[in-house]
């Protein structure tokens, strides 16, 4: 049984490595530099996100595992046809404080 399963995968291997011998064409097709990439396209993306914020450290308000603040952030992103990308963000924050005034914050 041994003797008839390394046949079979010796005649395998032969046959596996013969195709790949026969289109072997560097010498008939020299190799040459890859056209140029072409220019990426003008495009414009919208992200949008939305989560929460959790307590993590001890004695702090509010108390460890509630929600500290919500937040969304939104992303605006345009790509130049010359590769150059502008993006910007602005991400309002409404941090809670319990028995004290809530606070809203942004960033830009």
């Amino acid at each position: 049984m041994s003797k008839a399963l390394i046949r079979v995968s010796a005649v395998s291997l032969l046959v596996g490595v013969t195709p790949a011998i026969a289109a072997d064409f560097s010498e008939a097709n020299p190799v040459v530099s890859p056209p140029k990439a072409a220019a990426p396209a003008p495009a414009t993306t919208f992200g949008v996100e939305f989560d929460t914020d959790i307590q993590e450290a001890t004695g702090k308000s509010p108390a460890q595992g509630s929600v500290a603040d919500y937040y969304g952030k939104f992303t605006l992103s345009h790509t130049f046809s010359n590769g150059w990308v502008a993006s910007g963000f602005f991400q309002p924050q409404y941090d809670l404080h319990p028995g004290k005034t809530n606070l809203w914050r942004y960033y830009v």
